[in-house]
């Protein structure tokens, strides 16, 4: 962007001017306990640089190697500062509006748009969404390397260099592994290929690998999805209400696109009522005849447009049980740019002051728009409560506040929001999981098990299992509670807490061989747990195995040397070696364990 460009279109200084405001405002957000925790914050992959791991395993559905990476770059930058994430997220966002304001100067029909556009996908509330949430990061990396490829395929086909066929290939890779949202790709791409052409043939070679990879992904990611089991009714629908359901989801995205008022980062899941199915098969009709009467009247850009709008909504219109919500803000993210074109091509008859005067008057709305929702992302409490002031029935958002007031320790508030979320959804699994957790943790175990049964009875949920099963072993009841551990495992072998409390169970029953068994399956998981070094430590040691013990003791104790206990037992595991326990006697002490004084006096005077 020089000067001399700043002078010709003044759409350059709103998107400078206003992408410098909305990156200072995102600095001081925090993070959202949705699924930041789940992905970056508690994530120990993350946390310990597993870039191995992040390769092998998926998430939440979805195998995103590389946001995952670039989440471990994050946070050894930005640790637990949720305002260092919004702001790299807000930045690969603006590079995503300037990737397309370069990509639309290449296509004569929307030369002279492509400013206004730039700044409709820039600062449209709905796109606060993926902008500010550092779960949803991986829309934008996916959304980067999609625009990045589709502008040097429009490279490719101007300049026939075969060296960017590679890198075409490659960048449509790195799209799916950040999230498999470009799947849609080269069925956008076939718009831009020329009709004759002498390397026609080997233009189609390219576009058929992109459609093999793309169906690959798709198939894969369908796979994912399939062991999950959402809460939301898409399920139970017959097709024809399902698609009656699409169409009713279009709307609102329609409506939200034009007027971007009662945004909300959930939206409850309608029951297929005859209103809401004929306004969606109204919707589905309309689209069909505009879209065969664009095919007709060649009209490309505006179906180019309408593809762009519906081709990446499909995988999510709940054809499938996909996600938790029929429609949601962050599912419009490249739509939103179909919609743009569509509207633009509308006002074609319109004279060109008319329409400058219409786009600059949409963009004064939306900003103002923007404006107004930005506070709302700015913590936990202002999402979920801004969803329930909007739709008080939002079980899902009910069930979230719940959470987050448990993490803050308001346990009569969590707890009210979890038993109004059962009176409105009672086949909720995950409300029934959350409030046993909350059981737990304020060691009222009988009830955690009352809450988890519940939970088990609609859902054979694995993190239940665990769940119940440390309410078994809190409780005594040690046959329970390896019953339940040992199932959580036979479910998911990968699960780290339960081979954990596994090898506590047979820690307290004695079973020493077998709980070093299962602590070490525990440590190959997660070998940064200074617990389970610990806990493997006095294992060893009461098997008489004391130099092996002394060694993870004195791991645990370089992983957290804040901990007075690992002093104290490295201390008496020092003494049984007949060694010199004194320093880290006195190191215990120093960290107010009082037990160590006894032994202090004993060998170290």
């Amino acid at each position: 962007m020089t000067l001399k460009g700043f002078k010709q279109n003044p759409w350059l200084w709103i998107f400078v001017i206003l992408g410098t405001y909305f990156l200072i405002r995102v600095s001081g957000f925090s993070s959202l306990s949705w699924d930041d925790p789940e992905l970056v914050f508690s994530n120990p992959d993350v946390i310990h640089s597993q870039f191995f791991n992040v390769w092998k395993r998926s998430y939440q559905g979805m195998y995103m190697p590389l946001t995952m990476s670039v989440y471990i770059l994050e946070y050894s930058l930005f640790k637990a500062w949720a305002g260092g994430y919004h702001m790299v997220s807000w930045l690969l966002h603006l590079c995503n509006a300037l990737l397309l304001f370069n990509i639309l100067k290449r296509i004569p029909q929307l030369q002279s748009w492509s400013g206004f556009l730039m700044c409709l996908f820039a600062f449209h509330p709905v796109q606060l969404e993926n902008a500010i949430w550092i779960g949803e990061f991986k829309t934008l990396l996916s959304g980067f390397f999609i625009l990045l490829c589709a502008k040097f395929f429009l490279t490719y086909l101007q300049t026939a260099s075969r060296t960017l066929i590679t890198a075409i290939v490659m960048l449509f890779f790195a799209s799916l592994l950040s999230k498999p949202q470009g799947v849609f790709l080269p069925c956008i791409l076939l718009f831009f290929l020329p009709k004759q052409k002498p390397n026609r043939a080997l233009q189609i070679r390219l576009f058929m690998a992109l459609a093999l990879i793309s169906v690959l992904c798709a198939f894969s990611t369908y796979t994912f999805q399939l062991n999950d089991r959402f809460i939301n009714q898409a399920h139970q629908y017959e097709a024809w209400k399902k698609i009656g359901l699409s169409g009713w989801a279009l709307f609102n995205y329609l409506k939200h696109f034009i007027v971007p008022v009662q945004l909300s980062a959930l939206y409850t899941f309608p029951n297929p009522s005859p209103f809401v199915l004929f306004m969606g098969y109204c919707v589905w009709i309309l689209l069909s005849i505009s879209g065969f009467w664009m095919f007709l009247k060649n009209k490309k850009t505006s179906f180019l447009g309408l593809c762009i709008f519906l081709l990446p909504l499909l995988p999510v219109l709940q054809f499938i049980p996909f996600g938790e919500a029929l429609w949601a803000d962050r599912y419009l993210y490249l739509s939103l740019v179909g919609l743009g074109i569509i509207s633009l091509l509308a006002m074609q008859r319109l004279t060109k002051k008319h329409v400058t005067f219409l786009q600059y008057c949409f963009i004064a709305c939306i900003i103002g728009s923007s404006c107004y929702y930005l506070p709302h992302w700015k913590s936990d409490l202002n999402v979920y409560t801004r969803v329930l002031t909007r739709d008080p029935q939002n079980f899902v958002a009910l069930n979230s506040l719940g959470v987050e007031y448990t993490r803050q320790g308001e346990s009569k508030k969590a707890m009210n929001c979890f038993r109004s979320a059962e009176k409105i959804n009672p086949k909720n699994y995950k409300v029934y999981y959350n409030s046993g957790l909350l059981f737990l943790k304020i060691n009222q175990n009988q009830k955690a098990v009352l809450e988890l049964n519940k939970c088990l009875q609609l859902y054979n949920y694995t993190k239940a299992y665990t769940a119940r099963g440390t309410a078994y072993l809190q409780m005594g009841d040690w046959p329970k509670a390896l019953a339940d551990f040992n199932t959580s495992i036979r479910m998911d072998s990968l699960q780290f807490k339960p081979w954990l409390l596994l090898a506590d169970c047979h820690h307290h029953l004695n079973q020493l061989p077998q709980a070093e068994r299962e602590y070490t399956k525990a440590l190959s998981i997660n070998p940064y747990s200074d617990e389970v070094y610990f806990k493997r430590g006095l294992c060893l040691a009461k098997q008489n195995q004391l130099q092996r013990g002394l060694l993870d003791i004195q791991k645990a104790i370089e992983m957290m040397p804040e901990s007075a206990q690992y002093y104290y037992w490295s201390a008496l595991t020092k003494i049984a070696l007949h060694l010199d326990p004194c320093a880290d006697l006195h190191q215990a002490l120093n960290l107010k364990y009082s037990e160590a004084q006894p032994l202090i006096q004993k060998y170290c005077n």
